[in-house]
């Protein structure tokens, strides 16, 4: 009766699953698949009566389990269907067994998700109940179809079907058309397939599809964009290729989602790139190299685009970049220059910045701010800035450099600028500045520039060195910008006792006797410059008659006010104007030593090196260089002639005097300089002022120890 009762329910089941065979496309109704099913539980509950009133075969244990004699009849009926499925693409020649076979396939799969249906009783009852002991050969309906076709047909034909597939991609990048449904179709059968049998027949295992499919597949476009990359670059140029390359990579991504499984696309991506691009990074590197000398920047976006994430390829972007680098040098305009003046660092400061700003650019907007990049900036641009073909002789010429374009921007001039276009330049100092090597020769040169435009009264604003010491204290710290505050703030406290001082005068019926005179009172050790130009005590200066009443006035003022403190008369800071009368008349600004040489001669025509050195007190070491300064600009005549005076020497005016400038600066030449603390290739600090005989402006510096409040200068 039990295998009577099996047989009319297997014909039934079977009886549909032929319908459902032939006719795959239209599936099973709702209506068949309830019939099914009801046949199922009518055989189900047949056995389990026969199991309750005792009648039992010899058998008995397999028929209590139900599922078993329908999942083995489901398997022997897969048998010689899949055997003929085989023996039809045996004899289907090349690309069209893909079409076959994805056909084929197609059907199958769908026949094999009905039939998981159909037999869910049975997959959730004896299927799971077998799987639960233990049995690894025994799996749901579906998997079990997924198995014998892998068994039945794939391992039959797998050698065949990855080369058709192959030769059908290989049409499909030569611009052959082809059925991307049955390529699609033929490729996810190889994902579908892979089934792990041992472990969880229901997760997805890509095994087969790697073993079987990938690893050719990538092995084959190798080769494939090997032969197709060296054809190209035979008739065409790297940047042409590179656009190529483009399109190539954007067709293999198009491929991967029309035919291939998700997981391909990163190996195939990178499979395309190790074989167009990593294996010509030498090719690709002089290229880029020539397009960065060009700063043709569309060139080297592309090609930063398509190797940014090829390692080998941006190791030799950076040694190209450093190769370009090492090649970059100032230009002839600025490197002819030959002394520190503004001019001079104005554009030594600008192309610096404009160089800055260029490669600044290029990290950004190029290589976005690759960290290699950005080093290999860095370093050629610290060796740059203290080792360029203008400072190849000093390391410190650069700080120098940079010290005077800042003096330039503060000092003021009829070029002035608005305060926030100032602000921007002063900023943009300190991109150059943080690469200096020795930024102590910058603070000294600075300092000694800022003290020179306070002492001279040509500083621009308040504000705008307000702001630059801002700016340094910011980049340094306090420490470094503690002497800089304290030299503006002194400038403002002589402004006040200034002020004090002419009214003194006024009070003293005396407000013509100095007209226009004024000093700065200076703290010691806070400005850039020895308290006293004759430390030793060699000699004691004698300043002119005029000059000496203006510095008996200022110091009885300030004895009084400031009662304790001594002030340290600073003459070898001194300057002052001349008017000098030849036939044109001129304003000579010279120092405090020049003008007591000079204003010997209103009394006669021809003076002995003994009596100036008797009149003015100068030694020889401190005299020799003010001399040599008078006579190489021609206003004295030594006598016998001779570049080094000495006690034999006789001095007299030049008659015939001629300069194409009205104000004639009395500068001694470098090789004459001698000044403590100060090196022979920097600019003389300190001139302070303007001294004049008859009715002409003076100035008159001065220094105190020092304790308390420091040292002072004066403007006469």
């Amino acid at each position: 009766m039990t295998e009577t009762d099996f047989q009319k329910t297997w014909e039934f089941v079977e009886l549909k699953l032929d319908q459902l065979w032939d006719d795959g496309e239209n599936g099973l109704s709702l209506q068949v698949y309830r019939q099914i099913q009801t046949k199922l539980k009518d055989y189900q509950g047949t056995l389990n009566m026969m199991e309750s009133v005792g009648e039992h075969t010899d058998n008995d244990k397999t028929k209590r389990q139900w599922g078993r004699d329908l999942y083995d009849a489901l398997n022997d009926y897969l048998s010689p269907r899949l055997d003929h499925i085989l023996d039809r693409l045996h004899v289907c020649p090349g690309r069209e067994l893909v079409q076959l076979y994805s056909s084929e396939w197609g059907q199958y799969e769908f026949w094999a998700e009905c039939v998981n249906i159909v037999f869910r009783p049975i997959n959730q009852n004896w299927v799971k109940m077998q799987i639960d002991c233990g049995r690894k050969d025994i799996w749901e309906a579906y998997v079990l179809c997924l198995i014998r076709w892998k068994r039945g047909i794939f391992d039959h034909i797998k050698e065949r079907m990855l080369t058709a597939i192959l030769e059908l991609i290989k049409d499909h990048r030569d611009k052959i058309p082809i059925d991307h449904v049955a390529l699609n179709t033929a490729i996810q059968s190889f994902a579908t397939l892979g089934v792990d049998i041992l472990n969880d027949p229901t997760r997805s295992n890509l095994d087969l599809y790697w073993r079987y499919f990938e690893i050719p597949f990538l092995k084959a476009t190798t080769e494939y964009y090997d032969s197709a990359s060296s054809t190209f670059l035979e008739t065409h140029c790297i940047i042409d290729y590179l656009h190529q390359v483009q399109v190539w990579l954007s067709q293999e991504r198009t491929l991967v989602s029309d035919c291939f499984h998700p997981d391909t696309c990163g190996p195939l991506i990178r499979t395309c790139r190790k074989a167009l691009l990593e294996d010509r990074v030498i090719l690709i590197g002089e290229e880029f190299l020539r397009h960065l000398e060009g700063d043709n920047q569309s060139e080297l976006k592309l090609m930063l685009n398509l190797l940014s994430t090829t390692h080998k390829a941006m190791d030799q972007f950076h040694l190209r970049f450093s190769q370009h680098l090492s090649k970059v040098e100032l230009s002839t305009a600025v490197s002819a220059k030959g002394m520190v003046d503004s001019s001079m660092a104005n554009a030594y400061v600008g192309e610096l910045l404009k160089l800055h700003t260029h490669y600044q650019t290029l990290l950004e907007t190029l290589f976005v701010r690759d960290a290699k990049f950005v080093r290999c900036f860095d370093e050629w641009f610290l060796k740059f800035v203290n080792h360029n073909n203008l400072c190849q002789s000093s390391s410190i010429k650069s700080a120098m450099l940079l010290a005077a374009h800042a003096d330039s921007l503060l000092r003021e001039s009829s070029h002035s600028m608005p305060e926030s276009e100032l602000a921007e330049w002063l900023t943009s100092i300190m991109k150059i500045f943080q690469y200096l090597a020795d930024k102590d020769a910058f603070h000294l040169a600075y300092s000694k520039r800022m003290a020179d435009r306070f002492l001279k009264g040509r500083s621009a604003s308040v504000q705008a060195e307000k702001l630059m010491i801002g700016i340094l204290r910011e980049a340094c710290g306090n420490d470094c910008t503690r002497k800089l505050e304290t030299m503006l703030e002194d400038t403002k406290i002589s402004s006040a006792l200034n002020i004090g001082f002419q009214s003194w005068l006024c009070e003293g019926k005396r407000a013509g006797v100095c007209a226009g005179l004024s000093f700065q009172v200076l703290r010691a050790g806070s400005w850039p410059f020895a308290i006293d130009g004759n430390p030793a005590g060699t000699f004691l200066f004698v300043p002119p008659k005029t000059i000496a009443y203006a510095h008996a006035l200022f110091l009885e003022f300030y004895t009084a006010r400031h009662n304790g403190r001594k002030l340290i008369w600073m003459w070898h800071l001194c300057n002052g104007e001349l008017q000098a009368n030849f036939k044109a008349s001129y304003i000579f600004r010279v120092s405090a030593y020049q003008m007591a040489i000079l204003l010997l001669f209103n009394d006669r025509t021809t003076v002995s090196y003994d009596f100036i050195e008797l009149c003015t007190g100068l030694g020889g070491s401190d005299l020799l260089p003010v001399l040599l300064a008078l006579m190489n600009v021609g206003v004295l005549i030594a006598s016998p002639p001779g570049t080094n005076p000495g006690r034999d020497t006789r001095f007299s005016i030049n008659p015939n005097f001629k300069s194409n400038k009205r104000i004639v600066s009395f500068r001694p030449r470098r090789e004459d300089m001698k000044q403590d603390g100060i090196k022979k290739d920097e600019i003389k600090q300190g001139e302070n002022g303007t001294i004049k005989e008859e009715n002409e402006k003076k100035r008159l510096p001065l220094f105190r120890r020092p304790y308390r409040r420091g040292p002072s200068w004066g403007k006469c």
